[in-house]
């Protein structure tokens, strides 16, 4: 029997967040490691290292308590031995809304900086220096479709693409170049939570209420 393929998962949380688990508010206590054990045959790939793409958010006035709570969850996660949280950032935006064809509002939002650009970057240097047998992107963002063409077709990489936003059609052009593809299953997301409560080497701490 062939040894298991060295694998490394390389998340856009703001896409899987805005794509799945905002729409799941009950399971957003994801336990990332056991979810991506649910998508590949674990016989033969051997998740040996998980990159997280995220930024720190702000607190909007009406919930004071968004950026404690995604704190927490870093934390949960961070008892993944695997995983590696990489940060980028949450920079203001104005959004202009056209309602009617006279009248247009402004709105004020936050998006999210670097997360794509620090994904390929990292997806490509890794493949170049050899650091794994199998990439695993997930992302529904076409933005990454050169980079998976890179990492597969110049580095020959197998690179599995699974589109974390749930009842969206996976983009065409970021599937073009992938060996395998996957779509997120709601059943799935609820069979891999953490448990309520963990603990690491600070002590015990739960889900944060409301979740």
């Amino acid at each position: 029997m062939m040894p298991p393929k060295t694998t490394h998962v390389y998340i856009d949380n703001f896409n899987m967040y805005y794509g799945v688990l905002k729409k799941m508010p009950k399971h957003k206590w994801l336990n990332l490691d056991a979810w991506l054990k649910t998508q590949l045959p674990i016989a033969r790939y051997d998740i040996q290292k998980i990159k997280l793409f995220t930024a720190n958010i702000t607190a909007p006035a009406h919930d004071l308590q968004r950026p404690v709570r995604q704190a927490m969850y870093f934390r949960a996660l961070n008892t993944i031995p695997t995983l590696e949280i990489i940060k980028g950032k949450y920079k203001p935006k104005t959004l202009n809304i056209q309602v009617t064809k006279t009248v247009k509002i402004q709105a004020s939002t936050f998006e999210e900086k670097g997360t794509d650009v620090n994904l390929a970057v990292h997806l490509v240097n890794d493949a170049h220096l050899n650091k794994f047998d199998v990439a695993v992107v997930v992302s529904n963002d076409s933005d990454l479709a050169e980079a998976v063409a890179i990492t597969a077709r110049d580095l020959h990489k197998e690179v599995w693409v699974i589109n974390p936003c749930l009842g969206t059609p996976a983009t065409k052009l970021l599937n073009k170049y992938a060996t395998h593809r996957r779509d997120v299953r709601e059943a799935s997301i609820q069979a891999s939570q953490f448990s309520p409560t963990l603990t690491d080497t600070v002590g015990t701490f739960t889900k944060p209420v409301g979740w």
